[in-house]
């Protein structure tokens, strides 16, 4: 669970298949075509956050990301990819979070 405002540093390595003999990292493959994926303008394959699951405002992390969090609620990451069905494989993500200071954001 995050808070609006805590600064969430994610960094992600590993390896996934993302089926018909292509493999990813947490960077993606720009030059995979996917109609389906949630990020139409990020890479496929490339690692995706969202913050709680009634939420569609993802954002890409790739392989390194800082932000803030733009609402409370869970973090999720996930692959952005539209067929998820056939993949294997992980990314293993390191997640920091840090307090909300006073001044907020």
């Amino acid at each position: 669970m995050v808070r609006k405002g805590q600064r969430l540093r994610i960094s992600a390595t590993g390896r996934v298949s993302l089926g018909e003999g292509r493999f990813s990292t947490p960077t993606g493959l720009p030059r995979v075509v996917d109609t389906e994926k949630l990020m139409r303008n990020e890479p496929t394959g490339t690692l995706i956050a969202v913050i709680g699951d009634d939420n569609d405002d993802f954002i890409a992390v790739g392989a390194n990301r800082e932000f803030y969090a733009p609402r409370d609620g869970r973090l999720f990451l996930g692959v952005n990819e539209g067929k998820l069905e056939d993949n294997t494989g992980s990314y293993d993500a390191l997640i920091e979070v840090e307090p909300v200071t006073s001044g907020g954001r």
